[in-house]
C-alpha cells in the first residue's frame, strides 16, 4: 500500500480540545471520565470559601465575654484534581494537534467512483459504477446496493446505518439500509448525511431554492439562495454550502460562515468533535481541488492535474476522499499523526 506523509502548515491558536469533546453530548469511556472530572473541578472552584469553626469561649466574668472569632475557612485544595485533569488532557491530545497526516490509498484501481464516508470503526462506504450502474460499496460488506437504478451519495454512522439517494419513480429519494425509503413525493431529495443519533439531513427544493431539511427538525435553512450538500453531527450542528459574492462557502447553523475568500468550497462534513472538512478549489474549476479542515488547514494539496474532492471525517479525525488518478478515481485516506 502506498503511503505518504503530508506536513501541516503553521496555524494559530487552536480551540481547547476538551471544549470540543465535551460539548456535543454526554460522552462515555475515557472521554466521559475526563469530561466528568473537569466538571467536578469547575464545581469545586465555584464553591464559596468554607466558614471556619468559632474560637474558644473566654473565661466567664461577672457578665461573661465571648472568646475571639476563629480563622476564616479556606477554598478546597484542587491541586491533585487539577494535576489529574492535565494528565488526562494529554492522553486525549498528546501534542494538541497532529504534526502530519499519513496518506494512503483505500482502493488500488482507477474506477468511476464518487462520494465516500467513514465511521469511527473504520467502515468506509462509497459510490461506484458496477455493470453500468452506480452502486454503494463497503470496504467491510462489499456491494451494498444492487439493481439497474442509480444509488448515490452514501453516508454511514457509527451504528452502521447507511443512507444514500436513489431514483424512485423518476425522483431522487433518501433511502436507509435499515429503515428503507425515508423521503417521498415528486421532488428530488439529495446528498443525505446521518448522525450517530439517527438524524438524517439532505437538501431539497423549497419555493424555488435548495434548502437543508432534517428528518427530525424539519427545514433548517431558508432564504432566496441555494443551500446544499449538508453534513450533521450528533450534537445537531449542521453544515452546508452556500454561495456568497460568487464563491461557494461553508456555513454552520451554530457558528455561521466558516470559510471566506475567493476559493470555491464544496462537500462539507463534520464530526462529533466539531471538526469540519471540505474540498476547495483555488481557481474555481480551472484548478484541481484540495482537502482542508477548519482546525488544521490544507491536508492534501493540489499537484498538477491531481484532483481531490468529497471528503468525510470520523470522530478520530481520519479523513477519506477521492483523488483523480489518471483514468479514474481512487479512494484516499488521511490519518492524523501526533
Amino acid at each position: 500500500m502506498a503511503l505518504f506523509i503530508a506536513a501541516l502548515p503553521a496555524m494559530g491558536a487552536q480551540p481547547n480540545i476538551l471544549d470540543l469533546l465535551c460539548k456535543p453530548k454526554k460522552q462515555g469511556g475515557l472521554v466521559g471520565a475526563i469530561c466528568e472530572l473537569r466538571d467536578r473541578v469547575t464545581a469545586l472552584e465555584n464553591q464559596p470559601p468554607l466558614q471556619g469553626p468559632p474560637g474558644p469561649q473566654g473565661e466567664k466574668g461577672d457578665t461573661g465575654d465571648p472568646g475571639p472569632i476563629g480563622p476564616p475557612g479556606s477554598a478546597p485544595d484542587l491541586t491533585q484534581l487539577e494535576e489529574r485533569i492535565v494528565a488526562l488532557e494529554r492522553l486525549v491530545a498528546p501534542s494538541g494537534r497532529p504534526v502530519s497526516y499519513l496518506l494512503s490509498y483505500v482502493t488500488q484501481t482507477d474506477k468511476s467512483r464518487g462520494k465516500s464516508s467513514i465511521n469511527r470503526h473504520g467502515e468506509i462506504v462509497w459510490e461506484e459504477v458496477i455493470d453500468g450502474n452506480w452502486q454503494i460499496v463497503s470496504n467491510l460488506r462489499g456491494q451494498v446496493t444492487h439493481g439497474s437504478i442509480t444509488h448515490e451519495s452514501p453516508h454511514i454512522n457509527d451504528q452502521g446505518e447507511i443512507v444514500w439517494n436513489e431514483s424512485v419513480d423518476g425522483y431522487s429519494q433518501v433511502v436507509s439500509n435499515l429503515r428503507g425509503q425515508i423521503t417521498g413525493g415528486n421532488i428530488h431529495h439529495m446528498e443525505p448525511a446521518i448522525s450517530d443519533t439517527g438524524e438524517i439531513v439532505w437538501h431539497e427544493p423549497v419555493d424555488g431554492f435548495l434548502q437543508v431539511v432534517s428528518s427530525t427538525r424539519g427545514q433548517i435553512t431558508s432564504g432566496n439562495t441555494d443551500h446544499r450538500s449538508p453534513g450533521v453531527n450528533s450534537g445537531g450542528e449542521t453544515v452546508w454550502v452556500e454561495r456568497v459574492n460568487g464563491n461557494d462557502q461553508i456555513f454552520s447553523n451554530v457558528r455561521g460562515q466558516i470559510t471566506t475568500g475567493d476559493y470555491w468550497h464544496w462537500s462539507p462534513n463534520i464530526n462529533d468533535a466539531g471538526e469540519i472538512v471540505w474540498s476547495e478549489w483555488p481557481g474555481g474549476l480551472s484548478e484541481a481541488g484540495q482537502v482542508a479542515t477548519n482546525l488544521f488547514g490544507v491536508i492534501d494539496s493540489t499537484s498538477g492535474a491531481i484532483n481531490h474532492y468529497a471528503p468525510s471525517i470520523n470522530d478520530h479525525g481520519i479523513i477519506v476522499y477521492d483523488e483523480w488518478f489518471g483514468s479514474g478515481y481512487r479512494l484516499k485516506m488521511a490519518v492524523p499523526v501526533h
